[in-house]
């Protein structure tokens, strides 16, 4: 049986041959008149099928993609050329058993000198660590902590670190991120530390929360926070952050910049027509706004906070009336007074008609009492610094933040009375019992609270002792209920 005669392609016939020379073919068995054979080809292994009938080929089969009905593949050639050999059956070689040893030794070499690469890059991490380690212990050891002093330049911040010699922060952010990461930074060639918190002084640490304030600020507030990069350098006090600068440096000497709280009244002019008040104010300054507060910065880096109220109302309205005139339609003014010039009558100067005066009432009393139809009955007196008095309760009046504080919480437990005057709470109600016990007390918070006797005495509570026996007769309950201190005709009222 020849091979040629079964396969023509000249490339198989090629195949065949490099393959049964090479002793590619691993091992071929007989099994019920069909021959199973195994071979290896180029890093891969088949399986073939090849039946003969009277020295004839009459059935073939592989798993490669070559093998089809026109003709055989070359793995089935190669197991026809060594079927020719007269071999015994089954035949078998370990040409890849040694393949596969020999693979696995190769594998073994490279990975044991990958394993002798990396562990020398282990090593060098270990001795950097080590270092590291070493520093931060000596750190500790010695309580060594490092300062950050503010440099100020026009309106812009950079810092310095170190104690007797400081170096420049070149980036803020970068900074902010090795203290985040606990990383070694160096500094020149005196000073190299780890940038963990605890290395640094109480004063250092919070320079370092408001320098995360700021990087965030800015980050949440830039264009676009897709383009913020970092703070770089130095830092711009501009309105978001200068306030927050003023407060933690306040009261801190520096030879590049000083700190002031100026009390000055600002000049503001107010004039009338038809439908409208008009304010503007009597002279321009030119200030720095935060975001709550007034500044001045002059040419002696000294940067002065004007005092003004802690919501920023007084800023707000300086901001509008540099840009021009306010007006306030009259029918408002009531309300404007209240909400606005109310709360920054100490920080301005204000030219207001008699009958338009602020409310300079800033003393209150409050009064208790049981009244002849033993109803509890509360009065409030204003009181200004002339010893003039303005009751409460008034809806003609224009009561001040603490007045409405007063006011308010009152209403929740009673009646109000404004023709009277008068606030009314009743006697049944359990939370006037809760008002004498703690509203009381909450009010004197802001009022000055007199009480009289038979009010204090109801707001005082009163335990009393009981004794009840228990017993059944003729399949019913029977009470006995008696008190030394309740008289017997009362007791029924008591426990109604």
């Amino acid at each position: 049986m020849q091979m040629h005669e079964y396969i023509t392609n000249p490339l198989y016939q090629q195949l065949a041959t490099y393959f049964y020379e090479q002793n590619n073919i691993v091992d071929i068995i007989e099994d019920n008149n069909e021959i199973l054979a195994t071979l290896q080809a180029f890093g891969q292994i088949h399986h073939c099928t090849l039946k003969y009938e009277n020295h004839k080929l009459i059935h073939y089969q592989c798993d490669c993609d070559k093998c089809d009905t026109l003709s055989p593949c070359g793995h089935i050639g190669a197991i026809m050329l060594k079927l020719a050999d007269d071999i015994s059956l089954p035949y078998h070689d370990n040409k890849l058993e040694r393949m596969i040893h020999y693979k696995e030794i190769e594998e073994k070499r490279k990975r044991d000198a990958y394993l002798k690469q990396q562990s020398q890059i282990t090593a060098d991490f270990i001795v950097k660590q080590k270092i590291l380690y070493q520093q931060n212990l000596s750190t500790i050891i010695q309580q060594t902590q490092y300062e950050l002093e503010p440099v100020f330049d026009h309106m812009r911040i950079s810092y310095k670190i170190g104690n007797e010699k400081k170096y420049v922060i070149r980036n803020i952010t970068t900074f902010l991120n090795q203290i985040k990461n606990k990383e070694n930074v160096k500094y020149g060639k005196a000073l190299s530390f780890i940038h963990d918190e605890s290395a640094f002084d109480e004063f250092a640490c919070k320079q370092i929360e408001f320098l995360k304030t700021v990087n965030n600020y800015l980050r949440d507030n830039s264009y676009s926070k897709y383009y913020f990069s970092s703070l770089g350098k130095s830092i711009e006090l501009e309105e978001g952050i200068i306030d927050d600068f003023f407060d933690l440096y306040y009261g801190y000497d520096y030879p590049t910049f000083h700190l002031n709280k100026y009390q000055k009244r600002i000049q503001i002019n107010m004039k009338e027509d038809e439908i409208y008040y008009i304010l503007s104010l009597e002279k321009l300054d030119s200030y720095i706004y935060g975001q709550k507060y007034l500044y001045i910065y002059d040419n002696n880096e000294t940067l002065s906070r004007i005092e003004s109220d802690h919501q920023g109302i007084l800023k707000n309205l300086i901001q509008i009336l540099v840009k021009g005139e306010l007006s306030v339609k009259k029918e408002e003014y009531t309300s404007f007074s209240k909400y606005v010039l109310s709360n920054i009558e100490d920080y301005i100067d204000i030219n207001l008609p008699l009958d338009m005066m602020m409310n300079d009432y800033h003393t209150i009393h409050l009064y208790g009492d049981i009244d002849d139809n033993e109803k509890i009955v509360l009065r409030l007196d204003y009181l200004n610094d002339n010893g003039h008095i303005q009751g409460g309760f008034d809806k003609d009046f224009m009561t001040n933040y603490q007045q409405d504080i007063v006011e308010t919480y009152i209403s929740n437990y009673g009646d109000i009375d404004y023709n009277n005057h008068l606030a009314y709470l009743d006697e049944n109600n359990e939370r006037t019992y809760l008002f004498l016990n703690e509203g009381l007390e909450f009010l004197s918070n802001f009022a000055d609270i007199y009480v009289s006797q038979d009010l204090r005495k109801l707001g005082d509570k009163a335990y009393y002792s009981i004794q009840v026996g228990v017993k059944v007769e003729s399949q019913l309950l029977s009470l006995d209920i008696a008190s030394d201190q309740i008289p017997v005709d009362e007791i029924g009222h008591v426990l109604d």
